[in-house]
């Protein structure tokens, strides 16, 4: 027999969902001199390479509930010569998939006394859908495998080979127990709650940080609800996240921000603040909570030593200016939605029709979104890209209040009310949000976002108040 590296040559034919990527060539992974078979006569290659040659898919764990993520390793087992390439990378259904880093290094098992060489071709994480069971997509590889005949005389063999099925069993998350507000998060989290700062004028903006931490699927996790103490108003959230991939289950924390003010001085107490979620490891439903947050609001800075405390300020700051016109901008749409409904609810209470009238008009919408539209009209002549980003997230805010009748309510109260309705709808709406958020805390502005944003918020306000 003569003696040959090690040598396996993947070539990445088929990329994640089909998508053809530049082939790539393995290093050599063994220069430690694997022998080529010799096919003896009466012998049958195929049989040599499957016992030598061989996929194997591997899941973290074999049962799981729906939203619990599982990572699979598909992995290239080899003891002989060969060359080998993807022929077709697994396709996945009933659950979502991403692909997880690993390490291009091989590795070597022992397997019944025999070396293999074992080669990492694919890693994801699965997270399934639904009840039942979850098949597994296959990898398939193409292998080319040189033999010796009992003459001497090379020869080729080729033989593709593919992992065999694997059925992941999903079951129901438990009813019982189950919180009414539970919203599919699983894993094991903890939740901290803080004020910036204790030392805030009363009109003043003060910024609440919720953070949940931990370790499972984060793609769940939403702001929870907040219990505002009276004589106190609060704005639009902007969220933040540090999550590693790498790691199994993720770990890592969202943060939520939330501007708001206190409309006098004083003591001011939040309540805490829960979220729930599945712990799969001890299989029960668990909620954990804040502390209370306390601050104490001082006396409202007067309008005049405000004014001077902006002329005084270093020009440096200059570059910051554009929150000026932001703010001025929400202040401005607001008192023009609310002024609006305000004079049409009194208007209709003034000149209430006779009897039969009335009972018609009661059948027709209150509002009819006018001043929603026309507010629209407005955002759309604002040049600052920053008042725009501002204008535009608050204005998709009043809308889905006015919509669903919730002068107060946050956001994401509103978009799970539109989901009931419109899911694409309201998925739209988090795009809007999300394409806001990122803008407007960027140092530099996507080119042609503003363009993107207002064609979306227009087709999300006109289905939401269509002309009649």
């Amino acid at each position: 027999m003569n003696s040959r590296p090690f040598i396996l040559m993947i070539f990445l034919c088929m990329g994640f969902y089909g998508v053809a990527q530049t082939p790539a060539q393995l290093p050599s992974l063994f220069n430690d001199g694997y022998q080529t078979p010799t096919v003896e006569k009466n012998e049958n290659p195929e049989v040599i390479i499957r016992k030598s040659i061989f996929v194997k898919a591997i899941a973290s764990k074999t049962s799981a509930y729906v939203g619990e993520p599982v990572v699979v390793t598909y992995k290239l087992y080899s003891c002989i010569y060969c060359r080998s390439r993807i022929n077709r990378q697994p396709s996945f259904d009933g659950c979502s998939v991403s692909d997880v880093p690993y390490s291009s290094d091989p590795e070597i098992e022992d397997i019944n006394g025999k070396i293999f060489h074992v080669y990492t071709i694919r890693k994801v994480q699965v997270v399934p859908l639904e009840e039942g069971p979850l098949q597994l997509g296959q990898a398939a590889i193409d292998n080319i495998v040189p033999f010796n005949n009992t003459d001497n005389t090379p020869d080729n063999y080729s033989l593709t080979i593919a992992n065999d099925p694997l059925i992941i069993d999903v079951k129901a998350l438990p009813e019982q127990d189950k919180p009414a507000d539970f919203s599919g998060v699983i894993g094991s989290f903890s939740i901290a709650a803080a004020i910036d700062s204790n030392d805030i004028p009363a009109g003043e903006n003060a910024v609440l940080r919720i953070t949940i931490k931990g370790s499972g699927n984060f793609t769940g996790i939403h702001l929870p609800g907040i219990s505002w103490p009276a004589q106190t108003e609060h704005f639009e959230p902007t969220d933040s996240q540090q999550i590693n991939e790498n790691d199994y289950p993720a770990t890592g924390y969202k943060s939520f921000a939330i501007p708001f003010i206190a409309l006098k001085e004083g003591p001011l107490t939040i309540p805490p603040v829960s979220f729930n979620y599945f712990d799969a490891a001890a299989n029960t439903y668990k909620t954990v909570s804040t502390d209370a947050v306390r601050a104490t609001f001082s006396k409202p800075v007067n309008n005049k030593a405000r004014l001077e405390s902006i002329v005084q300020e270093d020009v440096s700051n200059s570059k910051y200016l554009w929150i000026i016109g932001a703010i001025a901008l929400t202040v401005l749409t607001v008192l023009f939605v609310s002024n609006n409904l305000k004079n049409k609810k009194q208007k209709t209470r003034e000149q209430q029709p006779a009897a039969p009238v009335a009972a018609a008009a009661a059948k027709l919408p209150e509002e009819n979104g006018v001043e929603i539209l026309s507010a629209l009209n407005s955002l759309g002549a604002v040049t600052d890209d920053r008042s725009f980003l501002s204008g535009a997230s608050h204005l998709l805010t009043a809308s889905l209040q006015k919509r669903f009748n919730k002068e107060h309510a946050p956001a994401a109260e509103c978009i799970m009310l539109l989901q009931h309705e419109d899911a694409e709808m309201a998925a739209l709406c988090n795009k809007i949000y999300a394409a806001c958020n990122r803008n407007l805390y960027s140092p530099d502005i996507a080119e042609g976002v503003k363009e993107d944003i207002y064609f979306e918020l227009s087709a999300v306000i006109k289905k939401l108040y269509p002309i009649t």
